[in-house]
């Protein structure tokens, strides 16, 4: 399992804690939630990169460090950094890590490959130069492509460095920007640097899930991807669209490069939804298309507030989108979600119960009447973690194998607690006694 220690970075004192399964952050605004998620999104997608162009380029280690260090900066501003010793740890599992740190104030950043790692980039580039002299020179048409299938074929085998090898997908909060944007105009603010690192990364995933959705990719793919699919697999798909369509309330659209939701009463302009449909369009088609196109291959899904701009209802039904897309695959995708709202914990909570009476034979036959047995969260899946002065706490009961109703039940306390003043001042005697 992957694991995340903060030691004095931003506004984080200290955070330790497990990335897997189902991964969720809870906390007020501004509690850091969003810098831990980016954090493991860099380590997950820029810092194993960097580590992959260096074995394809033969770089030596202090190159790689810069190209580290450099999205490293371009993600988190310096000016809420630079001024106090931090450090940082991402372990990809028991094989397999990489150390930021700054040590004084002064000083510069510092990277560290750990254990495996450091063996992993060294004897990485001397596997690929052999692997070079050993391939004809006409077979292959860049050192690009041929680093692709070295990679596939014979790096990802090297060192137990699987996890080192995932699909990652940042899903922004502030993601209605592609429901109002045309492709056309992202892309030139892409290209001419004019809009923010994370949102441009989404934007080419999302672009990508568009044209599955809207199958504008080879046809060869996806019916070689159609084909890998059992039927109960195929049932599990139509049921994630049958509530992504009522999420929406319409199904997503492209007609002439114009996008549209078509609703039962017609065809609707992006532009002209409501702001939730705007928020959870790119979310739904993305976890669900993607997921989809790498139905083989393990995908880490780093999502900021689902819940955003929903009622309750299609808060839990969000959540629901994603148990399924996790539990229909063998390669099950892996979400890390940061929220602010209890309505999420709750619906984890329930389906949490779906998980555990599945496992259960006799009683099986009653959930299948009101529950799809694949909506089950497994809760050795399961990490939750509330964000609070800086720190991590987990905030999962053991004993229930839930996670904690304490949390959940205190943002309502707080409600009921106001309300009860407001009757017994509104009710209480004055002071002549009367009511």
């Amino acid at each position: 399992m992957k694991r995340l220690i903060i030691d004095n970075f931003i506004t984080l004192k200290h955070v330790d804690i497990e990335i897997g399964g189902f991964t969720v952050l809870i906390g007020q605004q501004a509690s850091g939630k969003s810098i831990i998620a980016k954090l493991c999104y860099f380590f997950t997608e820029f810092a194993t990169e960097s580590l992959f162009d260096g074995i394809k380029n033969n770089s030596r280690k202090n190159k790689v460090d810069k190209e580290i260090i450099s999205n490293f900066v371009s993600l988190f501003d310096k000016e809420t950094w630079q001024d106090k010793p931090f450090k940082i740890t991402f372990r990809y599992d028991e094989y397999h890590g990489i150390t930021i740190e700054k040590v004084k104030v002064k000083s510069s950043i510092k990277v560290t490959l750990l254990d495996c790692t450091n063996n992993f980039f060294t004897q990485g580039k001397k596997k690929f130069i052999r692997y070079q002299n050993h391939v004809p020179s006409d077979e292959y048409t860049s050192l690009s492509k041929m680093f692709h299938n070295f990679k596939y074929d014979e790096l990802r085998y090297f060192q137990h460095c699987d996890n080192l090898f995932h699909f990652n997908s940042y899903i922004p909060a502030s993601r209605a920007i592609f429901s109002t944007l045309s492709e056309n105009i992202f892309s030139l603010l892409s290209e001419t640097g004019r809009i923010d690192k994370m949102i441009s990364e989404f934007g080419n995933v999302y672009n990508l899930a568009k044209d599955i959705n809207n199958k504008k990719i080879s046809r060869k793919i996806l019916d070689r991807i159609e084909a890998y699919l059992s039927d109960e697999q195929q049932d599990v798909l139509k049921y994630v669209d049958e509530i992504i369509y009522s999420i929406l309330h319409g199904e997503f659209r492209s007609i002439n490069g114009d996008e549209y939701l078509e609703t039962k009463e017609g065809i609707l302009s992006l532009i002209n939804t409501s702001s939730g449909q705007q928020e959870s369009l790119p979310l739904l088609i993305t976890v669900r298309m993607i997921s989809y196109f790498w139905s083989d291959f393990p995908g880490n899904y780093y999502v900021e507030e689902p819940e955003a701009h929903l009622f309750p209802e299609a808060q839990y039904n969000v959540v629901k989108v994603l148990a399924l897309l996790r539990s229909c695959y063998e390669d099950a995708p892996n979400y890390f979600i940061t929220t602010h709202s209890p309505y999420v914990l709750t619906a984890i909570n329930n389906l949490l119960y779906v998980g555990k009476i599945r496992e259960l034979d006799n009683k099986t036959s009653d959930l299948e009447k009101d529950f799809n047995p694949y909506l089950g969260i497994d809760f050795k899946h399961l990490n939750a973690y509330s964000i609070i002065d800086g720190y991590s706490k987990s905030i999962l009961d053991e004993e229930s194998e839930l996670i904690d109703a304490t949390l959940i039940d205190s943002v309502s306390s707080v409600f009921s607690d106001e309300f009860d003043k407001l009757l017994d001042i509104l009710y209480s005697e004055d002071e002549e006694g009367n009511e």
